[in-house]
């Protein structure tokens, strides 16, 4: 999903030559036209953090279960 976010930005930051830049509108349309549901600006980046939060959390776990078995 997020890697999707990525690169919709990049593409809609540089449009070809003629072409004017997309607003995030333009992201919520094209996701709600595709998948028929879009989560918003805000909230991709919500999932990033959850993402985030969740891999940190337990790739610690695993440090701790690694470190006390053996």
């Amino acid at each position: 999903a997020l890697a999707l976010h990525g690169a919709l930005i990049l593409s809609a930051a540089n449009p070809p030559k003629g072409e004017l830049m997309k607003t995030p509108d333009h992201e919520d349309t094209f996701f709600r036209d595709l998948i028929g549901y879009s989560v918003g600006t805000l909230g991709i980046h919500r999932l990033g953090l959850l993402l985030a939060l969740n891999a940190g959390f337990w790739s610690a776990v695993c440090i701790v279960i690694s470190g006390t078995i053996w």
